[in-house]
């Protein structure tokens, strides 16, 4: 069973994140969206992202009324509370925390939402997947698995993605052997250098001694008695 708290999501269009070093996880987090799965590529930080479960009246009204092209964009501007660490898609900008900039009385209360000028800043595979996952999670009834079924078009970003991964690492091993091979052999140290010019280039053989051959001593003839 899922809750129905916000809970934090990744995205695996996110160059961050070390799909190759997660392996099967890479698509079993596409399921179960559990942030135990993520790995993150040295150096780098992935953008998170805080989503809630949208009220049932804002559901109907602002995203179900939506044509269902435009559903998941739609949860994404209700759905999401806020997001750390981001590029933004407009200007390269990194942000380390963005909120909805936009309310709207609906309801008898003030309801946040993202803007157009704000979702300039997030790359539409962003919005895309994890408006998503808001739909679902909003969609789906309270007690219903926590496990979803990815759509077909997020598993072909994934696929994507780890065979972009794959052939970056792939040919950052190729150049790094070949600047090996055109530097040569490693020097030796020092120490190893002296032991080497001092060291006889062959080892000497020993003499093999030849030993006399072993001679039986004469026998003394018994005197003879007159």
């Amino acid at each position: 069973m899922h809750s129905t708290a916000p809970f934090k999501a990744y995205s695996i269009a996110d160059p961050a994140l070390d799909l190759v070093a997660m392996s099967r996880d890479a698509q079993r987090y596409l399921y179960e969206h559990d942030p135990a799965l993520i790995k993150v590529r040295e150096g780098m930080v992935a953008t998170v992202f805080t989503v809630r479960r949208i009220d049932t009246d804002v559901f109907a009204h602002f995203v179900e009324s939506e044509p269902e092209a435009s559903r998941n964009r739609a949860a994404f501007r209700f759905g999401v509370t806020a997001i750390e660490h981001i590029e933004s898609h407009q200007n390269g900008t990194i942000f380390k925390r963005l909120e909805p900039g936009e309310t709207q009385q609906a309801f008898g209360r003030a309801i946040g939402f993202w803007g157009d000028e704000h979702l300039e800043h997030v790359p539409p595979a962003y919005i895309g997947e994890i408006g998503w996952l808001a739909y679902m999670r909003s969609f789906l009834p309270r007690a219903s698995a926590a496990c979803l079924q990815p759509p077909r078009s997020l598993l072909a970003v994934l696929a994507g993605r780890v065979s972009s991964l794959v052939a970056e690492q792939t040919a950052e091993l190729h150049r790094l052997r070949t600047s090996a091979a055109l530097l040569g052999p490693t020097p030796a140290r020092d120490g190893a250098t002296a032991t080497a010019a001092t060291a006889d280039p062959k080892p000497s053989k020993r003499r093999r001694v030849k030993k006399a051959p072993f001679k039986r001593p004469a026998k003394r003839k018994k005197p003879s008695h007159a």
